[in-house]
């Protein structure tokens, strides 16, 4: 699988969703059954097809937002990004990152999908994810 594959799937995805805005940065913050929170995977513009395709399952459109995301719903995400692995010459960390959330029994997950830096921030988790280094 080449970077033009991983585009045109990007393309695909996003042309399914009326009105997508790619977010400037997109992740993945859980918090334990302790309440303490943990920033999962942080991606910037480098790593868009997985937040199209996150944003499919769990029905963001646009807008910096916060949205729950349950077990089952990662795992439709995990599935419709696999084929991406394909492409070896890139690393895959919101795949991976994905894999290992599932059935750790997590007390919640969230996505976060900010449009822009300067946004107010949604949530605790989204203060979390901005202020984490991005993946690879």
């Amino acid at each position: 699988m080449t970077d033009d594959d991983l585009r045109d799937a990007r393309e695909r995805y996003a042309a399914s969703i009326p009105g997508w805005v790619q977010p400037e940065v997109h992740g993945i913050v859980t918090t334990a059954t302790d309440g303490s929170k943990r920033v999962e995977v942080a991606s910037g513009y480098e790593h868009r097809l997985p937040a199209v395709v996150l944003a499919t399952v769990v029905g963001r459109v646009a807008g910096t937002s916060t949205v729950v995301v349950t077990e089952d719903q990662l795992r439709q995400a995990i599935e419709r990004l696999t084929p991406a692995e394909a492409a070896t010459h890139t690393p895959h960390p919101n795949l991976w990152a994905w894999r290992r959330i599932v059935g750790e029994g997590h007390a919640l997950i969230e996505a976060v999908f900010v449009d822009g830096l300067e946004d107010p921030p949604t949530s605790e988790a989204d203060r979390l994810l901005r202020s984490a280094p991005r993946a690879l």
